[in-house]
């Protein structure tokens, strides 16, 4: 954080949730996109294990990674980086 930012007002970080799963290597690719692109300093990331609950599990077994914004689906399956740079960058404005 510069000096200048703690002069700005805060304002609520929207969320990405990810959902994924273990030995998920699409999963793992998007992690480290997200890392990349430095999504941790302009969202609020989660990361859910869809295998730890039968509902999620049901909902998005099959379709990790899946990649929400604050509750709203934005991106899932194998994720292109411009694509998921593109979400992000619109998802921020």
């Amino acid at each position: 954080m510069s000096w200048l930012d703690r002069f700005r007002p805060r304002r609520e970080l929207a969320t990405l949730t990810l959902y994924t799963g273990p030995g998920c290597s699409l999963c793992e690719t998007l992690k480290g996109e997200l890392k990349k692109l430095g999504a941790h300093r302009r969202f609020e990331l989660r990361e859910v294990d869809v295998t730890t609950d039968r509902e999620l599990k049901k909902r998005y077994g099959l379709s990790i990674p899946v990649l929400e914004l604050d509750g709203e689906p934005l991106l899932q399956g194998k994720i292109d980086p411009r694509e998921l740079r593109q979400a992000l960058q619109t998802a921020r404005s």
